[in-house]
């Protein structure tokens, strides 16, 4: 009896983490996220950050992407999609393609990293709140 009841607590955990094993990468992205902090070579980064922070990455199913900027409401609309076994993310916006590492995604945290000129800039995003609530 103790091993039954031992079972049927420990279930939900087992059906719980099966859940979780099936959420692809991209149900973990197409969602709306906010830049909370942009870093040069382990450095705070001012100069991106001051503009970009706060404001709003919506990854849409349609491989479409849409930013609205915080500090002046500019939106820009451009595409995405999963390269290199998934293991990076292009955007493009206006014929110009970026391309990031993906560090960490999954249903609250966004880490991306990009290397230019030798430079490692980091993006660092959580889960838009205001999704949460709509």
């Amino acid at each position: 009896m103790r091993k039954f009841i031992i079972l049927i607590l420990l279930l939900p955990i087992f059906l719980n983490s099966c859940d979780d094993a099936t959420i692809s990468k991209k149900d973990l992205l197409t969602k709306s996220w906010s830049l909370n902090e942009t870093t040069l070579n382990g450095e705070f980064y001012d100069h991106e950050a001051i503009y970009l922070k706060n404001s709003n990455y919506t990854f849409m199913d349609d491989e479409t992407v849409q930013i609205v900027i915080a500090q002046s409401s500019e939106i820009l609309n451009g595409t995405w999609q999963f390269v290199n076994k998934d293991t990076e993310l292009t955007i493009a916006f206006s014929g110009v393609i970026y391309v990031y590492t993906i560090v960490k995604l999954d249903n609250s945290n966004l880490c991306l990293s990009r290397i230019e000129s030798g430079d490692v800039y980091l993006y660092n995003f959580s889960k838009n709140l205001i999704e949460c609530f709509t």
